[in-house]
């Protein structure tokens, strides 16, 4: 269809959640039904695609392993199906432009494009461009890019994000049972939660007696982690609003004075866009380590401080947080809207 842009990427949010952004501003502009996703069927960019108003057209992919796997035998087999159920969907749709945001899931479809002769665009959220994203960038028609990269290809855009408008503070606090004149930390240990911060911020809470009357946190705990949270916050010495999965985001972002989190694509733009300080703990297994050097950036500038997964303990995190929420965070605010590009999702479309 005329006009009609298709998205292709997945496996984690980051690759995601920016094209989610490029894909409404990309409707704005051309109407209703304008954008489509395509991925593997019954995934995380399945869910969060159909949640977005996308129509979803499946794909077939699988990942290359990075250690001798006898899956990998079969990956050329899935890679052939899917490129050729990704020419069968251009040739229905023909679009105008083929977007890929990374991930894997991708590969099928950029090349299916390159054998149409369709316009194909890539996005590169990280620092550390994915082994997808650089395999296929010397035959994109456009390479955008979240962050600089010395040597690389491609302009820099920013990370598109569809964060909104934030409401007033008082009314997202109210919104989460929280009380105003506190300092409010917003846990977002990513999607599913993460493990190891988690057990910190488990155990930093008995020794925080002594802020009872300063602090609350806003605390997303994933699905798997919301019983022991609360259980660990049930003789919290300050309110503590626990949420499995946080969907209104804007709320949350709006609450909070720092943001304890990881350091994928799509929160550090949420955080420049929001212009919010952070504390972040990498996650110490992304591919290629992207995390840590998305984190590096951040930290640079001055809008965070970072934490080593790898010593990440109850004390640790409450000494960093006790630097960090009882003083002044103006100039860690600062440095974070300075990150922030409000515009990049108009930038890529």
């Amino acid at each position: 269809m005329p006009g009609t842009l298709l998205l292709a990427g997945g496996g984690t949010g980051g690759h995601v959640s920016p094209g989610l952004g490029v894909a409404a501003e990309w409707i704005r502009r051309h109407g209703p039904g304008s954008a489509a996703w395509a991925g593997r069927p019954g995934s995380l960019e399945e869910g969060m695609a159909r949640r977005a108003g996308l129509k979803f057209h499946p794909v077939d992919s699988a990942a290359l392993r990075r250690r001798l796997d006898p899956a990998n035998l079969a990956l050329p087999w899935t890679l052939a199906r899917g490129v050729l159920q990704a020419r069968g969907l251009l040739a229905r749709m023909r679009p105008a432009v083929v977007l890929v945001t990374g991930g894997y899931v991708g590969v099928p479809v950029a090349l299916a494009a390159l054998a149409a002769r369709r316009p194909l665009v890539l996005l590169e959220p990280n620092a550390v461009p994915g082994l997808a994203n650089r395999l296929l960038a010397p035959w994109a028609g456009a390479v955008c890019l979240g962050w600089p990269s010395p040597g690389g290809r491609g302009t820099v855009t920013g990370i598109p994000c569809r964060l909104g408008p934030l409401p007033e503070k008082a009314e997202a606090l109210r919104s989460f049972g929280l009380e105003p004149g506190r300092r409010t930390l917003l846990v977002l240990p990513g999607s599913q939660g993460a493990r190891a911060v988690n057990a910190a911020l488990a155990g930093a809470l008995p020794g925080l007696g002594d802020r009872s009357a300063a602090w609350q946190w806003l605390w997303m705990t994933g699905p798997a982690g919301l019983e022991a949270a609360r259980a660990a916050s049930a003789g919290a010495p300050f309110p503590v609003a626990l949420e499995p999965f946080i969907h209104d985001v804007e709320r949350a972002y709006a609450a909070a004075d720092l943001v304890l989190c990881r350091s994928g694509a799509s929160t550090l733009a949420e955080l420049g866009v929001a212009g919010k300080p952070s504390l972040q703990v990498p996650y110490p297994h992304a591919v290629g380590d992207h995390q840590r050097a998305n984190a590096r950036l951040f930290a640079d500038s001055g809008a965070a401080e970072v934490l080593d997964e790898r010593g990440l303990d109850p004390d640790a995190l409450e000494s960093a947080l006790r630097r960090l929420l009882d003083n002044d965070l103006g100039g860690m605010v600062a440095a974070a809207r300075a990150l922030g590009r409000p515009g990049a999702a108009a930038a890529v479309a």
